[in-house]
């Protein structure tokens, strides 16, 4: 028996059309169970029809979510799969790239305002920076960071929220937009 789980619906962009014709875009993503792995597909939709869509199949069942939500950021669709960033093209649904050094995250990838994805990996560093064009701009891994949880930005910094290697005391590290670690707190 299959179970259907639904990710994450309703970002809406405009599409390519001309702006008087312009319909609203909508990212579905559906992760199916398959009793032991998953399938995975993301679908680019405008009202009732649909432009694109990708598919995984056989995704290795772990303790890990095996696909985090997507974000929508500069005309591309952005999705953790299997621990590698995908990068697809909204209009298209062509793969800009992939990249395996982010590690497993059950969280979204996080885009800066000069358009740097920031990601981090449960089994990975610790916070890996990705420019636009896929190269890796910037990672970071310490033997006392563990299992990170999420990243958010706050003006100039990243900040990964993450466990100390004790496995009890939830930790903020903050690091500067060129991967400098300026602290690392407890968490209150």
């Amino acid at each position: 028996m299959k179970k259907w789980i639904l990710l994450f619906l309703g970002f809406f962009l405009f599409s390519p059309a001309s702006a008087q014709e312009a319909q609203p875009l909508e990212v579905k993503a559906k992760l199916t169970d398959n009793q032991g792995t998953f399938d995975f597909s993301l679908s680019c939709w405008s009202a009732d029809r649909q432009f694109w869509e990708k598919s995984w199949l056989d995704l290795p069942q772990t303790e890990l979510d095996p696909v985090s939500p997507h974000v929508v950021s500069n005309g591309a669709v952005l999705v953790t799969i299997g621990g590698k960033l995908h990068s697809i093209d909204l209009a298209t649904g062509t793969i800009n790239f992939r990249k395996t050094e982010v590690g497993a995250c059950s969280h979204q990838p996080v885009v800066g305002k000069d358009g740097t994805i920031y990601c981090s990996g449960y089994y990975g560093p610790v916070i890996t920076a990705v420019a636009p064009d896929g190269k890796v701009k910037w990672s970071y891994a310490a033997d006392d960071m563990w299992w990170p949880d999420a990243i958010q930005l706050h003006d100039d910094v990243i900040q990964v929220l993450h466990y100390h290697s004790n496995g009890e005391d939830e930790m903020v590290s903050t690091f500067s937009q060129s991967g400098e670690l300026l602290k690392t707190t407890k968490r209150k």
